[in-house]
């Protein structure tokens, strides 16, 4: 009883840490995950740097200038920055209309990549595409699976056949292989990422499906209805759906950490979300080449990635020892 409350409590903690994350991204995020500093690549957990945040015209977007020292004359701003390099800028070009408002000190908690672009903000960031993957990706083979297994298990017969051989054609293919082969065919992008999961996935709920349907369907109250007059799709809606949610439940569950894991793969294939979109997968492929003199840009999504696909996996577990009356025996 501890360990499953245990287990539950850790994989809802995961959960809802990553959903926050991605709900509240605009606000917990100390940073805009694409803004570059240069001069700040590649610098370690809880480095800090002041800069300044200016714009050459009012049209234009803010850009930050790293500054070392800096002196007012009259209405300009003179900026030495870290490469001695002066920068004259009007201060009402400044965030703000005073230094005082446009100078900032950034700390950046989780170290910069190769861009100098905030890890941390971008892991924030960054969870929102797996969440969305996620759900789009188990929704997508969830109504394929359940439609075509539940379809499989009332007829029976020929429809049975046809459509579970091409179940099994379609276990035929390795995941990730044919993952790439639909991704690769089209123009990478999420929605792609969230169709190309979702098509490959449904096989196994399909098989779920059609296997509960089989067992229900021969118990007494399915033959009370069919005596009743009830049809097929009546059977289906009121009484085999109802008694099959805890397993297509659990599966969902579990099927939203492989989807991450897909698009995590993808992304660093570079058949996922494409750049500067703040994706885990993407930030390892980026910063792999730096693993020698910044590892943290690789530890930090890949911790994240871990830590998603566990909390997702060990939920799915307690739900299932939860929603199974043979394990609710000892409760």
């Amino acid at each position: 009883m501890v360990l499953k409350d245990t287990g539950i409590i850790f994989g809802l903690t995961c959960v809802l840490l990553i959903a926050l994350l991605g709900i509240f991204a605009p606000w917990l995020a100390p940073q805009d995950p694409n803004s570059q500093i240069l001069e700040f690549r590649n610098k370690p957990p809880g480095f800090s740097g002041d800069i300044v945040l200016y714009r050459l015209a009012p049209e234009l977007p803010y850009v930050s200038l790293v500054l070392k020292e800096v002196d007012i004359v009259d209405e300009t701003a003179i900026i030495t920055d870290i490469l001695n390099r002066k920068h004259y800028i009007k201060l009402p070009n400044i965030a703000g209309g005073t230094l005082a408002e446009g100078k900032k000190t950034v700390t950046f908690w989780l170290g910069t990549d190769q861009f100098g672009r905030d890890i941390l903000s971008r892991i924030i960031y960054g969870a929102r595409i797996s969440l969305m993957v996620g759900f789009s990706a188990s929704i997508v083979a969830l109504v394929i699976g359940v439609f075509l297994g539940a379809l499989a298990g009332i007829n029976g017969g020929i429809t049975d056949t046809i459509i579970m051989r091409f179940t099994d054609v379609m276990f035929g293919f390795p995941t990730l292989l044919f993952l790439i082969g639909i991704t690769a065919a089209l123009e990478p992008n999420l929605n792609v990422v969230f169709l190309a999961v979702g098509l490959v996935t449904w096989p196994g709920m399909a098989r779920l499906v059609r296997g509960q349907v089989l067992q229900l369907k021969e118990q007494e109250f399915i033959q009370s209805a069919k005596a009743l007059g009830l049809n097929k799709a009546a059977i289906l809606w009121r009484h085999i759906f109802p008694n099959s949610l805890a397993p297509i439940i659990v599966t969902f569950t579990l099927g939203i950490a492989g989807a991450i894991m897909a698009e995590a793969s993808l992304s660093f294939l570079g058949l996922g979300a494409q750049p500067p979109t703040p994706s885990w997968g993407a930030m390892i492929n980026s910063s792999k080449d730096f693993l020698r003199i910044a590892p943290w840009s690789s530890l930090a999504p890949g911790t994240a990635i871990a830590v998603a696909v566990l909390g997702f996996n060990i939920l799915g577990d307690s739900v299932r020892d939860i929603l199974d009356p043979k394990m609710n025996i000892d409760r």
